[in-house]
């Protein structure tokens, strides 16, 4: 009896056993990594000329990350917005475009995020021209130039302009101005917080003696056998107004290279740079000058500033450009 009761527990603690191992087989989840949506995270915004990276998130059914599977990235608009194969954005032109991501072999699972591409910042501002001579009751057109960290032109940006005293200058809103008394002005022009300033000098009436110096640019090119760019350019000096016989004395001035990289190399400009210490009214006075430079950028801007004493003494100034590109 004894025997068969404990055979008994024995078959029964086996079924037991087998009846738990069943429960716990067919009760276990079945773990399926398989990719179910993404998600596209990142700025939305760049500028022109610069890039962003946007990170996607591939999640399970459960909503677990999964890294195993490899995205494709791709622009509706590249020529706005491109986008590299590992999510890097870069913006082209203003405008916007939408970025998407999909998981590589499972077409249905896609995001996308929209991108807008922002023109860059203003980082410097110049004012052609730069100073010189104006008569009372004269104007003088002044132009803004706005350019961004790499020195490119920018277009279409607000310029507010100012002079530092009113009683001896004033600024239209377009950059027109117009001398209303003898003295010296700073005119500045403001965009996006970054100026730039120019000096005149306001000097009596319109029959005034004036200097007015014109740069005609004669040839510009490489020379290949001395390995440098060579610009051969004739300055022009043509004094105007005032009495007869009446004469400007030349004075020490400088010459000033403005590089594409930002930084000015000046080079002082002698009082007899045109071979002649004075100039009478009705007079001109040219001198061809030939400038060179070695280096990978094909052009610079010269700019000269020729100091000089008027008939009355009083120190003025004027400026010429010369583009050698």
């Amino acid at each position: 009896m004894s025997a068969a009761l404990k055979c008994s527990w024995r078959h029964a603690g086996l079924l037991v056993a087998l009846l738990i191992t069943s429960c716990v087989d067919s009760t276990a989840p079945v773990l399926d990594h398989a990719p179910a949506s993404i998600e596209i995270s990142g700025s939305s915004e760049v500028q022109v000329g610069s890039q962003v990276k946007l990170t996607a998130t591939i999640k399970d059914g459960l909503g677990s990350a999964v890294s195993r599977y490899e995205v494709v990235w791709s622009s509706s608009n590249p020529g706005v917005a491109s986008v590299t194969s590992w999510g890097t954005v870069y913006g082209q032109s203003v405008g916007s475009a939408e970025i998407s991501a999909r998981v590589d072999g499972f077409p249905a699972v896609v995001a996308s995020a929209q991108i807008t591409v922002i023109p860059p910042p203003v980082a410097s501002v110049e004012i052609s021209p730069p100073g010189g001579t104006i008569a009372m009751g004269g104007t003088v057109q002044l132009t803004a130039i706005t350019r961004d960290a790499s020195g490119n032109t920018l277009t279409n940006r607000a310029v507010t302009w100012s002079s530092s005293d009113n009683t001896v200058a004033s600024v239209s809103a377009s950059g027109l101005v117009r001398g209303v008394s003898a003295g010296s002005v700073t005119i500045t022009a403001t965009s996006e917080g970054k100026s730039g300033t120019a000096s005149f000098m306001i000097v009596a009436g319109s029959g005034s003696f004036n200097i007015a110096i014109t740069a005609l640019v004669q040839s510009f090119g490489w020379n290949a056998s001395d390995q440098k760019w060579e610009c051969s350019y004739v300055l022009t000096a043509s004094a105007t107004g005032g009495q007869a016989g009446e004469s400007a004395t030349w004075l020490p001035g400088e010459l000033e290279w403005t590089l594409p990289s930002g930084y000015k190399a000046t080079t002082d400009v002698s009082a007899n740079w045109w071979g002649d210490m004075r100039i009478e009214t009705g007079q001109t006075q040219s001198s061809g000058r030939l400038a060179s430079w070695s280096g990978q950028t094909s052009g610079y801007n010269l700019t000269y500033r020729f100091n000089w004493s008027g008939p009355d003494g009083s120190q003025r100034l004027s400026t010429v450009f010369v583009g050698c590109r």
